[in-house]
């Protein structure tokens, strides 16, 4: 009984063995090389491994000033060009540059119908006109001329009250304007009067202050 099963065993594994043998076997192929292909985008060609240059990148942003320094930048650019006039870093001609080498006067021409007073009055007249053109001189700073008439009353003891300027008759210029004003109220108090003429309560002046360049 033992043999008929090897016979059966034997014919089994020589069946199963043929059948691997006649199995198809996966054909593999081997591989092609690859080849390199051109490409053309824009008006450019070049091989599809190349990097392509990007397309349409935004720029990033710009860094945000600081606030103080724009300002101060700003100020700085308004007083060089608005006031001193500095452009691409060039200082135009001062439009005054010629009376620049001229001397500043200050004067106080004589009224004629002041000097025909008394002569006490007239002496001291010029001792106030004096005084006044002192001042006069030490405030005019600007390069400016022309001419303020002015009028005010002195006291007994020399306290300068009710001062006016004649707009009709003077200079246009309110600086000249200003710095006569300021001469007067700043020469103040004046001395006071002489003996005969303190009889008198107040006393009216006119002065005429003449702001010249020569």
């Amino acid at each position: 009984m033992r043999y008929p099963f090897v016979v059966f065993l034997s014919w089994s594994v020589v069946i199963h063995a043929g059948l691997l043998g006649l199995a198809p076997r996966p054909i593999v192929k081997p591989a092609e090389p690859q080849r390199t292909i051109e490409v053309a985008y824009e008006g450019h060609v070049g091989l599809l491994n190349e990097p392509v240059p990007p397309q349409d990148v935004v720029p990033p942003p710009p860094p945000r000033e600081n606030p103080l320094e724009a300002n101060a930048r700003a100020l700085t650019d308004f007083i060089k060009k608005d006031i001193l006039g500095i452009v691409d870093n060039k200082r135009p001609e001062r439009p005054f540059a010629e009376k620049e080498k001229l001397k500043k006067s200050v004067s106080m021409p004589s009224i004629p119908g002041e000097m025909l007073k008394t002569p006490e009055y007239r002496s001291y007249y010029s001792l106030v006109r004096e005084k006044i053109r002192k001042y006069a001189y030490f405030y005019y700073r600007k390069l400016e001329e022309g001419e303020v008439y002015l009028a005010f009353s002195l006291t007994p003891d020399g306290t300068l009250v009710n001062l006016v300027i004649d707009d009709a008759r003077s200079t246009d210029s309110a600086y000249l304007k200003e710095t006569a004003r300021k001469s007067v109220e700043q020469a103040a108090p004046y001395p006071p009067f002489p003996q005969k003429l303190k009889e008198h309560a107040e006393l009216a002046f006119n002065v005429i202050i003449d702001f010249e360049l020569k």
